[in-house]
């Protein structure tokens, strides 16, 4: 699981380092067809956000498991103590996250169940 934080991390910190090198170059968007271009600040913002999104969704461990502390629920019946119940990890989030590069060089399918 830590293979997939690591590789996640590295392909969105690269998308993030093609764009600012556009941006350098003073491309404000690049044209790949007659009817697709890409804005860098947008993929450099997107990049941003899902860096904050694998922050948010960090693995918690208690020496026995790992989980989404953000993910997992607390009880809060009446009458009951406030229990958590942890959320697997990597959460549901993460692997949305991850299905939108499963088409890049060093994805593992096996990060998707």
């Amino acid at each position: 699981m830590d293979d997939l934080l690591t590789w996640l991390r590295a392909e969105i910190r690269k998308d993030i380092a093609g764009a600012e090198k556009l941006l350098e170059e003073g491309s404000e968007r690049r044209w790949y067809d007659r009817y697709h271009c890409v804005y860098p600040r947008d993929l450099i913002a997107r990049g941003q956000t899902e860096l904050a999104l694998l922050d948010e969704h960090a693995i918690e461990s208690t020496g026995f498991s790992r989980y989404c502390r953000v993910c997992s629920e607390y009880s809060t019946k009446p009458g009951e103590s406030s229990e958590l119940e942890p959320a697997p990890a990597p959460c549901r989030t993460v692997r949305l996250l991850v299905s939108g590069y499963q088409n890049r060089s060093g994805f593992k399918p096996s990060w998707l169940d």
